[in-house]
């Protein structure tokens, strides 16, 4: 009569092997390094609107400009009524429209005269995009308030063909890319290097002011950041699975 072996228990080795640590270690590097870096844009996102929402009011516009922006301003000057450019691709309550941005003559703290740029807000495109929207023309002299940022850009320049400057185009003129540069060539002297975004209480303003610092809040970017480790930690996790064996 045969008798059957009992197996002994097995027991668990822990030999990593070499193409798993290096692969899984990588990959667990390289999702943290992302991790970081979200949520690196999350404080900075915090800092930018706590910047937006502190700003304290000044009475005269900064020779100097922060680059960052988003100084509040409130600026006593007089409008260029007769021209203006409509930044198309503009969606408010979701309506297509335009971005009105009107030139205006101030002088700054040190009383030097300077031409900055207003954003009124958005315009209704209408039903016809092969006419431009009528532009309430805005007062001749006022006192507007706002705060101060960079020209807001719609994102990547996708090939859009380089028109020549064309100084009898009638105004205001559409524009899809809005470029500093070349506003500044269309209208003949030098521009303030930011653009007051105008309050949603301020004077001269059209619809659609309730500006925003940032596309993106930091929670996103926070979430993202969770995403990211929890793929690091998975990574770490499956090379620990890989790195057990069994021993009979």
């Amino acid at each position: 009569m045969s008798r059957r072996s009992i197996p002994g228990p097995r027991i668990m080795r822990f030999r990593p092997s070499l193409l798993s640590t290096l692969v899984l270690f990588s990959l667990a590097a390289g999702f943290l390094a992302l991790g970081q870096w979200q949520a690196g844009r999350a404080v900075e996102k915090d800092q930018i609107i706590a910047a937006f929402e502190s700003g304290e009011q000044s009475l005269a516009l900064p020779a100097q400009p922060d680059d960052m922006g988003f100084s509040r301003v409130s600026l006593a000057g007089s409008f260029d009524t007769g021209r203006a450019w409509l930044v198309d691709n503009q969606v408010f309550e979701g309506r297509p429209g335009v971005h009105v941005l009107a030139p205006m003559n101030v002088t700054d703290e040190r009383g030097a005269a300077r031409v900055i740029l207003v954003n009124r807000g958005w315009l209704s495109q209408g039903r016809d995009r092969m006419q431009l929207p009528d532009v309430p023309p805005p007062p001749a002299t006022a006192t507007v308030r706002g705060h101060l940022a960079p020209l807001k850009t719609p994102g990547l320049k996708l090939g859009e063909p380089e028109q020549a400057l064309d100084a009898s185009a009638p105004w205001p003129r559409r524009v899809l890319w809005p470029d500093m540069e070349r506003f500044s060539a269309e209208l003949g002297q030098p521009l303030y290097p930011l653009v007051l975004y105008l309050d949603a209480s301020s004077p001269a303003g059209l619809d659609g002011r309730d500006w925003q610092p940032v596309a993106m809040g930091p929670d996103r970017h926070r979430g993202y950041a969770i995403q990211w480790y929890a793929l690091a930690a998975t990574a770490i996790g499956g090379w620990l699975v890989l790195a057990f064996r069994r021993r009979t």
